[in-house]
């Protein structure tokens, strides 16, 4: 079986530190406290900048460098990419939603616990979706036009959504929501434009050095994740030690079906369908990986307790997330992605033996 992960050492390293943000985050969760909240007042509004927002902007900014313009622009103006783009639009914030809450109404799911399930699944797609198509040689771009036009649209078809399954109306704070979508996205592309029109952005020359920018822009994310991930899990681990057995136990069972079960089952029917394999991965991946931690801001100040479903999905985002970079292409399929791990084991197992 060829070896299709990304050879350098600082991508193989991502795996490893994702899971050690999440290790860091539970067992010291001080540490993501003690990261401090700016609050910018913008006349209108105030606008809190906070960790999580902090780490995802630089982090959105750094993926964007590699990210080819004229593609980008070519997918906003084909209709025939609109209709792709509505689809995964009526699939991610209806279908899905949809069938969760059922899941949830059947496990009779008490209504707090019920709101926040439905919240991890209506989330839009991360905004680092492009960073994990490229692990699976997918079509960042238009990933990055899915998560884009799904971030931008989800202060307003959020409430519609939650107020058409949920029995209880809740307000959201939609100008600050769509701010941030707006600061995540527009400030970072504006920041790329302006480096591609002054030909200052060192991952689009063609030099030798572009490589190394490529690998020191891996590693930058690595450690910016890392401290993402241990900030999440340190807020949350309290609501996640307040569960109770059969209430955790489905919530892991509903993180690992929204993470891994969307992620192979979404690849087993496109990878079928008449559609370019690349455009087929960034689907797949914009399908199964949510920016739960959009929805975690968007609920926390309503029901404090609707986060724990969250939290106890992001476990399993973070799981996929290492799957994803230590295998790339093979982490698509369950078998696959089995037979590496067990080469791998194999590997250090008698590597181990071979030196007692």
């Amino acid at each position: 079986m060829p070896d299709r992960r990304p050879p350098k050492i600082l991508t193989r390293l991502y795996s490893a530190f994702l899971l050690l943000g999440i290790a860091l985050g539970w067992l010291f969760p001080q540490i993501g406290r003690a990261l401090p909240t700016f609050r910018l007042n913008l006349g209108f509004t105030v606008f809190p900048l906070t960790p999580v927002f902090d780490f995802l902007f630089i982090v959105m900014f750094l993926s964007l460098l590699q990210i080819d313009l004229k593609k980008v622009r070519d997918y906003v103006a084909r209709p025939r990419y609109w209709l792709l783009n509505l689809g995964f639009i009526l699939v991610s914030f209806l279908i899905l939603p949809w069938l969760w809450f059922w899941a949830g109404k059947a496990f009779h799911l008490d209504p707090e616990l019920l709101f926040g399930l439905v919240f991890t699944i209506i989330a839009p797609t991360i905004l680092l979706a492009p960073v994990f198509t490229e692990f699976v040689n997918g079509d960042k771009e238009l990933a990055f036009v899915l998560s884009a036009f799904a971030t931008l649209i989800s202060p307003f078809i959020i409430p519609l959504v939650s107020g058409w399954l949920l029995e209880k109306s809740y307000h959201f704070n939609q100008l600050e929501i769509l701010l941030k979508g707006l600061a995540l996205i527009v400030l970072p592309l504006g920041m790329k434009i302006l480096l591609d029109a002054w030909d200052w952005n060192p991952l689009r020359r063609r030099s030798k050095s572009a490589a190394t920018w490529t690998e020191a822009v891996r590693g930058t994310n690595i450690l910016l994740l890392t401290l993402l991930f241990c900030s999440i899990i340190g807020d949350n681990k309290g609501w996640i030690l307040s569960a109770t057995r059969s209430e955790l136990w489905f919530l892991l069972g509903m993180g690992f079906i929204q993470d891994f079960g969307l992620y192979w089952l979404g690849w087993a029917l496109l990878s079928r369908c008449p559609l370019d394999r690349g455009k087929a991965k960034a689907l797949t991946l914009s399908l199964s990986l949510k920016n739960i931690t959009l929805t975690i801001g968007m609920i926390q100040s309503i029901c404090a307790r609707a986060v724990l479903p969250g939290a106890v999905t992001f476990i399993f985002h973070a799981a996929i997330f290492a799957y994803i970079t230590l295998l790339g292409e093979d982490s698509l399929s369950p078998q696959a992605g089995v037979k590496r791990l067990t080469a791998k084991l194999k590997k250090i197992f008698y590597r181990e033996a071979a030196h007692e």
